[in-house]
């Protein structure tokens, strides 16, 4: 899976954006000739060649001053569309597009250093502008009024295209906002080294098979397991070289799980000790497939070929089983789990007890 990255979300976004507003002073551009509003046909000339450029800003991946081109383009264009048309005409509907924007921006941004406050006073700006259009319309009749039938689609054209930039920039914004939550929590959930869940994770599942325990038939057992010796692999052979049989466990582990299983889990609990959680109901899972499945791992990881810059390494896993007793707390299942552990160890390891 591509891992998600805000700043290429944003830039597509960007290029969409661009693309929309460069087909829309395309559109505007020709709608102006024909109503001999020139002034504003020639405006509209400048603001296709800006958004032209803005391919070149897309492509360079200079995103910050894109967006700055974008907010004053569009700033200036409904000042200049307003004067020009007047309000009926509903050009200062873009404000509230502008706003939408900057503030996706800045959320997209929020790690550049001023970003916070810019937001603000854009919006702040925003008000002031429009506030001063509604009063210099209100004392001012437009340099090209428009007849009402015409005014009134103007109005509607530009309160739809408002409307679309606007939710355009809140879909987008949730769907980054989306995607970040989850890459957060997967790297709260899943281990940096081994991919398999972390420490935290597993207690939540742990929490939850516990309450499964309460009100069915449910019950849930706990296989601590670590490596044999894995000092004697890091000195021996260089941390490297622990790392991957960290990871080669953790994809065994994860193999016989079944990645998608929810009755068997793996987690790395810490160094290298991991933790094996299996929900059984005794109908699709019984205590007795849990020990089956522990010891797969166990023995899949004796048979291995471990090799690591063309040097052979001697791994096995030592593991200590315990079934959860109703009533018990899951500390207390942990710690039976340790005791067999340990019993292992003092028995010689490379064993499941």
């Amino acid at each position: 899976m591509t891992p998600f990255n805000k700043d290429i979300e944003f830039r597509n976004a960007a290029l969409m954006s661009n693309i929309g507003l460069l087909i829309t002073h395309i559109v505007l551009l020709l709608l102006f000739r024909i109503l001999h509003v020139m002034p504003m046909f020639y405006f509209n000339i400048g603001s296709v060649l800006i958004y032209c450029f803005g391919f070149y800003l897309v492509h360079r991946k200079y995103m910050l001053p894109l967006i700055f081109l974008f907010v004053m383009e569009i700033l200036l264009h409904f000042v200049a569309a307003t004067i020009c048309t007047g309000i009926e005409c509903g050009f200062e509907l873009y404000c509230f597009a502008l706003v939408s924007v900057i503030y996706y921006t800045a959320y997209v941004y929020s790690s550049v250093k001023h970003m916070v406050r810019i937001p603000l006073i854009t919006s702040i700006i925003t008000l002031v502008t429009t506030v001063a259009l509604w009063l210099h319309c209100y004392f001012q009749p437009p340099l090209y009024p428009m007849p009402v039938p015409v005014a009134k689609r103007l109005f509607l054209m530009n309160m739809a295209l408002s409307f679309a930039y606007i939710l355009l920039s809140l879909i987008n914004y949730t769907r980054i906002a989306v995607l970040s939550e989850k890459a957060l929590h997967n790297i709260a959930d899943y281990d940096e080294l081994t991919k398999i869940f972390t420490r935290r994770k597993m207690q939540e599942v742990l929490e939850k098979m516990k309450e499964h325990t309460k009100f069915s038939n449910r019950n849930f057992c706990i296989t601590i397991m670590d490596v044999d010796n894995f000092k004697g692999i890091n000195d021996t052979f260089g941390h490297d070289a622990g790392d991957y049989v960290l990871r080669t466990i953790a994809e065994i582990m994860d193999s016989v799980c079944g990645h998608d299983n929810k009755y068997a889990r793996a987690a790395r609990w810490g160094g290298d000790e991991f933790i094996i959680v299996q929900e059984f109901d005794g109908k699709r899972a019984t205590e007795e497939s849990c020990r089956q499945l522990v010891q797969k791992i166990h023995d899949t990881v004796m048979r291995y070929r471990f090799s690591h810059n063309h040097k052979l390494l001697s791994v096995s896993t030592t593991g200590g089983f315990a079934v959860h007793q109703k009533g018990s707390t899951i500390d207390e299942t942990f710690k039976q789990a340790d005791e067999n552990l340990y019993k292992g160890k003092q028995n010689g390891k490379n064993q499941v007890v």
